[in-house]
């Protein structure tokens, strides 16, 4: 085709709201173009998909540590793993700091990824991460301190410990029953 074929089918495409990518040869629509200030048309030389291939290609490598956090199922692993090590949001963030900085690259935020895994995050956060025995030894030094243990003393003065005996037991009752606590 002659440069001046050429130039009569590109002001066709350019009227009919069409564009041929540089790369791959298509002709797309506009939209399939992102903008550019560089060009007559207002339009990149490149389709949306081929400067996607171009930028994978081309990108720098993850610095350090980072690079072996690649994919979401091995984060969300981790993930599942440190809550089962019985760690806490927070001991997350402190005990695999790497495992929270991908954490916020791939899922922008802890609750995103705690969603995922499949978990309610809001309890793990009330719960933070007692276990069977906290929870009873923190009732045996709360009964030793007031005499009693009572939904009305929790509710008012351990709402955090009465968060995490209602998502791990029900009720209070439950679980100083469970814990085999005598009141």
């Amino acid at each position: 085709m002659t440069r001046e074929k050429s130039r009569v089918k590109h002001e066709e495409n350019i009227r009919k709201g069409k564009k041929a990518c540089c790369r791959c040869k298509e002709v797309k629509l506009f939209e399939d173009f992102s903008l550019s200030r560089s060009t007559p048309d207002g339009r990149a030389k490149r389709c949306s998909e081929c400067d996607r291939e171009n930028y994978l290609a081309n990108r720098p490598p993850l610095k350090g540590r980072l690079w072996k956090w690649k994919s979401k199922e091995i984060i969300l692993y981790a993930l599942k793993k440190a809550f089962e090590e019985g760690l806490t949001l927070t001991g997350i963030f402190k005990k695999y700091p790497t495992l929270y900085a991908v954490i916020l690259r791939d899922f922008g935020t802890m609750k995103q990824a705690v969603k995922e895994l499949g978990y309610d995050y809001y309890e793990i956060k009330q719960t933070q991460g007692r276990t069977h025995e906290d929870i009873r030894k923190e009732l045996l030094i709360i009964q030793e301190q007031h005499g009693y243990i009572s939904y009305k003393l929790m509710n008012d003065d351990y709402r955090n410990l009465e968060g995490s005996i209602s998502n791990r037991f029900g009720t209070i009752f439950n679980a100083i029953q469970t814990l085999g606590i005598e009141h």
